[in-house]
């Protein structure tokens, strides 16, 4: 959604400013910096963000602390993974959710 935002932030500007305000001094930094977010911008509505560091598990166990209304979640993984560090999180998707949950990650990196 504010991929799309900015998108039409920067069509509205390019359309709409005056033609001689490119002949300005800032004009090419705003041509760079407005190409290098509408690039990120395509990247996120292609959902390529983070393509790379992907991996596949499944869900060995699950249990609910309802105590401090905590839910631990411990996986298996099927696929790579380059290690973590504690305190980093991690965008988990389950089959039957369609968006992404952000679940923070316990424990020291394992290789």
């Amino acid at each position: 959604m504010l991929a799309i935002l900015y998108l039409l932030l920067v069509v509205h500007c390019v359309v709409l400013m005056k033609f001689t305000y490119w002949g300005e001094a800032i004009a090419p930094l705003l041509a760079i910096l407005m190409t290098g977010g509408t690039v990120a911008a395509f990247i996120s509505l292609f959902r390529r963000v983070g393509a790379r560091r992907r991996a596949v598990a499944v869900i060995e166990e699950i249990v609910h602390h309802s105590d401090n209304r905590v839910l631990k979640v411990s996986l298996k993984l099927t696929d790579r993974w380059p290690g973590h560090e504690a305190g980093q999180f991690a965008f988990v998707t389950l089959s039957h959710l369609r968006c992404a949950q952000m679940l923070w990650l316990q424990g020291p990196r394992r290789h």
